[in-house]
């Protein structure tokens, strides 16, 4: 019994050694990477945000019209999407704070528009908001 237990007290201080040495190089390429690098350099820093929620609305408008829902005042929309009974020929942000294709915009979209290709039903849609700022 007691060659047993020497045996697990046995320590490979050589694997030990190499384990170490791993980690101390894998830590100096993540710091040389994390503070040379022009990715990280030029990133720009993401606003917080605050009070997520998901806003929705059932409509029937009329047959291939759209269906839009608008985010809480003060709210904007980070996406959203919509269900109908038949396919959705776009689902597009909505309001005035849009500007071009990027969405680059102050303001931002206030709500989320869905347009049902074939759909003579009702329709969800629905927009993801938050409150966007420092």
């Amino acid at each position: 019994m007691a060659k047993r237990a020497n045996k697990l007290m046995e320590f490979d201080y050589l694997k030990l050694f190499v384990l170490l040495i791993l980690v101390v190089a894998v830590s100096a390429a993540m710091t040389y990477i994390l503070t040379n690098s022009e990715v990280f350099a030029k990133a720009k820093v993401v606003p917080a945000l605050r009070g997520v929620e998901v806003v929705w609305s059932t409509q029937t408008p009329p047959s291939g019209g759209p269906a839009t829902v608008n985010c809480p005042s003060g709210k904007v929309a980070l996406g959203g999407g919509g269900v109908s009974g038949g396919w959705l020929s776009s689902s597009v942000p909505s309001g005035s704070g849009i500007s071009g294709d990027n969405g680059d915009s102050k303001n931002g979209a206030t709500g989320w528009t869905i347009t049902s290709g074939n759909n003579s039903g009702a329709v969800v849609v629905y927009a993801v908001c938050a409150q966007v700022g420092k």
